[in-house]
């Protein structure tokens, strides 16, 4: 008897476009709602620096669900974020699928859903509580 193929988990993103979940480092981040308790667990003992980068991968993963081209982005999380995602077809599919090339118009018009709107915001106090606002 053959060997059932694997079951790949995925996500949609904008467009309806299924995605694996492991094209992300936080796949759930718009599903599930993280605390600022998640965020010491996920960079206890990393710089201030290594805080604001990953802290930024997280934000900047939800961003790049709705197609935001992080092309010419000109601090290293957006940078990588690009570099990681550019070539992928899915990515240029959501390019092509988004509503806006616009960061603020992407988080307050409604676009993105409640949870991943209310993670952006936890992760921002919590650099804010952990000095950590900054590109480096």
């Amino acid at each position: 008897e053959p060997t059932p193929a694997p079951v790949v988990e995925t996500i949609t993103i904008v467009g309806g476009i299924e995605v694996p979940v492991s094209e992300f480092v936080y796949p759930y981040s718009s599903q599930l709602s993280y605390s600022s308790s998640d965020f010491d667990a996920w960079f206890a003992g990393s710089s201030s620096q290594e805080m604001y980068y990953n802290s930024q991968i997280f934000i900047n993963e939800i961003f790049v669900r709705y197609g935001y081209s992080f092309a010419d982005a000109k601090k290293s999380p957006g940078q990588a974020i690009y570099a990681k995602y550019k070539d992928k077809d899915w990515y240029q599919r959501a390019i092509a699928s988004s509503p806006s090339q616009s960061q603020d118009v992407l988080l307050f018009n409604g676009i993105m859903n409640s949870t991943e709107y209310d993670n952006i915001m936890r992760v921002n106090s919590w650099q804010e509580a952990h000095g950590c606002t900054t590109g480096y």
